[in-house]
């Protein structure tokens, strides 16, 4: 057994030392420090090495937890021996998960409980993003300052973001114009706080950045867009599907010379339309609140894994690697940059695949597809029979800001019926969360002019899917599909 430091962690850091000493230990392309590769990806190889020894040592020597979690874990077996870790455990010990002992999950839970705070520093030094994930368990994630600074570098300089950034500032000297950002803003998610901060830390901006949030109705948000008339629009695929068509038909009238989307699977289908609608490239990432920048696209609509500061390993149900070209259950992310709330074989929820040959493009880091959130738009028989369309952003987010932590799932049954489920069981205060949830939903409802549309509370708890373990949130019954079609027919 590996003695367990309880302060300085010596030991732990020995160890640490030895298993990412061997390359052939780590499982991705760029552990591969042979001669066949260039001198840039050898060097890449030498600096996630040390990283990876870094943040286990800090790790071992800081969180209590991880000394607890890989008590027993021997140099010889490896790293893909370390045992894995889930959100749920983390949270429910997360003072002996982070390595600040200032920080506290009352104290997070305080912070976060106030929108005003959205986008400053908790203890002034720390963002704190929330989500409830792919799995419908709650989380908070706090981030340091080196953490922030490698993400707003990926952003600003991986994959296309480069030739795309070169064409946005061109446009931005010729004819000026905001950024804007249409997204959840009334709670502490990654989107949202990061863009909040950045505006924060940097007034000088080229553009002026601008929040629009996507629970608005559509119409007052297409009024608002005509009116700031952006340059860059950042939102959800489905939200910009959405803007699409009404580009098309002549509500929204704007120019954006760069489009970026995220939260959400986008189909190679909806890009199409999408760009066509407003002429303009449709960038797109891969992230979470955990690592916010996983991967970015190239030209070539490619996901890269920014490898050198992300490790990425695609798990079967068992827990057991996937070779390229498989569909994975589930992911095991390690976030290199990260050290207040180390993410060491973190299980993500999301499917991945790995890409088989080299990206056409010519970077040679590993590309992937992800199984995004596959929720439903939610499509309604409006007051005069038109149909009313509500991305599951929007739906989502009403809810979460009425029971927080609670796992909820909303259900279209038909064109005029909607049901809501909630995991009353994990609630303190069942009456209270179901009471609150059901006004909130009935509000947005009748803001979006759906006031006909009945609101029923179903009393199952949330299902996952049965295949993928995952919760979809907003669910839209094949019933409903054809309901809403034959309103739709019938309409004088």
């Amino acid at each position: 057994m590996v003695k367990v430091p309880t302060t300085h962690g010596h030991d732990r850091c020995a160890a640490a030392d030895a298993v990412v000493a061997d390359a052939g230990q780590l499982p991705l392309p760029w552990a591969d420090a042979s001669p066949r590769l260039g001198i840039v990806r050898r060097l890449q190889a030498g600096w996630v090495q040390q990283r990876a020894k870094a943040l286990l040592a800090h790790a071992h020597q800081r969180s209590a937890y991880y000394r607890r979690h890989h008590a027993g874990w021997q140099p010889a077996d490896g790293w893909a021996a370390l045992p894995p870790v889930h959100k749920a455990d983390l949270m429910v010990h997360f003072d002996d998960w982070v390595t600040d002992p200032r920080i506290t999950l009352p104290a997070v839970r305080a912070f976060v409980a106030d929108p005003q705070r959205i986008g400053t520093d908790f203890l002034g030094r720390y963002a704190v993003w929330s989500s409830s994930g792919t799995t419908g368990e709650p989380g908070l994630f706090l981030h340091d300052g080196q953490a922030l600074a490698t993400y707003a570098t990926l952003v600003a300089g991986r994959g296309d973001a480069g030739r795309l950034g070169a064409g946005l500032w061109q446009q931005m000297a010729l004819r000026g114009g905001p950024a804007v950002l249409l997204v959840a803003t009334q709670g502490h998610y990654a989107g949202i706080s990061f863009w909040q901060r950045q505006a924060r830390l940097r007034p000088g901006l080229a553009a002026p950045l601008h929040q629009l949030s996507v629970t608005r109705p559509l119409p007052e948000l297409i009024e608002d867009l005509n009116r700031l008339a952006p340059i860059f629009l950042s939102s959800y695929p489905s939200m910009l599907s959405e803007l699409a068509e009404a580009q098309g038909d002549g509500r929204l009238h704007i120019r954006p010379a760069l489009l970026w989307a995220g939260g959400e699977a986008l189909a190679d289908a909806a890009r199409q339309r999408i760009e066509q609608a407003f002429e303009a490239p449709l960038g797109c990432d891969y992230g979470s609140s955990e690592m916010l920048v996983i991967a970015c696209e190239c030209a070539q609509h490619h996901l890269h894994v920014n490898d050198d500061w992300v490790l990425l390993e695609p798990v079967d149900e068992a827990g057991r690697p996937v070779p390229p070209g498989r569909a994975s259950h589930s992911v095991l992310i390690s976030n290199w940059a990260n050290r207040v709330q180390p993410f060491i074989r973190y299980d993500l929820g999301d499917s991945i695949t790995v890409a088989t040959s080299p990206c056409p493009c010519g970077d040679p880091r590993p590309t992937i597809t992800v199984q995004g959130r596959c929720d439903d738009v939610l499509q309604l028989a409006g007051g005069a029979g038109q149909p009313v369309r509500l991305t599951p952003m929007t739906v989502a987010t009403v809810v979460e800001q009425a029971v927080g932590r609670l796992r909820f799932q909303v259900r279209q049954s038909a064109a005029d019926t909607v049901s809501l489920r909630l995991a009353l069981a994990d609630s303190t205060q069942p009456g209270v969360d179901k009471a609150a949830a059901l006004a909130a939903l009935r509000s947005l409802l009748d803001e979006q002019g759906l006031r006909r549309v009945r609101l029923r509370f179903d009393p199952q708890a949330p299902q996952a899917e049965a295949g993928s373990g995952k919760l979809r949130q907003v669910v839209r019954d094949c019933k409903a599909r054809d309901s809403t079609r034959s309103a739709q027919a019938h309409r004088p």
